[in-house]
């Protein structure tokens, strides 16, 4: 699966779905059931595709603009809100990447919903009636970046600060 085919499944599902409201709430069922019409190969490459974003947010900024964001934000809200990142597409991903800050033009806003990172071990389940087999990829130990204090958040994430105190 290329990148471009990864991202346009997102896409898809957002079109099925019709409205990001229904998205919000039926988005990883749509998208599973999208998985689940491809090839156990191409499953399998999606997720990996998937861990490879994932672990890219794996960065303090992006954890700072979370808890801003969800006014708080433990790690388990993170794993949530870097998996709906992605489920946001390819421009909001890769504009939250360079500036955490753009979120702040993202409605409604990314606040970190579950269920997109379990969809792909879903779909290969529901087509192979196996688990996903282990891709390789790992997250590393600690987020990329400079830690932040809670007290600093409004003077890095200005405007976010402003969209959601």
């Amino acid at each position: 699966m290329t990148e471009k085919e990864f991202w346009g499944l997102f896409e898809k599902a957002l079109k099925q779905a019709g409205d990001a409201e229904t998205y919000e709430n039926d988005g990883p069922e749509i998208l599973q059931s999208l998985l689940e019409t491809l090839p156990a190969a191409e499953i399998a490459s999606f997720n990996q595709i998937f861990n490879r974003k994932y672990y890219a947010a794996y960065r303090w900024d992006l954890w700072g603009a979370a808890y801003v964001i969800g006014g708080g934000c433990s790690d388990d809200g993170f794993m949530d809100f870097r998996s709906e990142l992605i489920s946001r597409g390819q421009a909001v991903y890769e504009a939250a990447l360079k500036d955490p800050e753009s979120l702040a033009d993202v409605e409604p806003s990314v606040e970190g919903l579950e269920g997109w990172q379990y969809v792909a071990g879903r779909a290969y389940q529901a087509k192979t009636g196996r688990d996903l087999p282990d891709d390789g990829e790992r997250q590393a130990e600690e987020p990329a970046g400079e830690p932040w204090d809670e007290d600093e958040l409004a003077t890095l994430f200005p405007r976010l600060s402003e969209k959601f105190d």
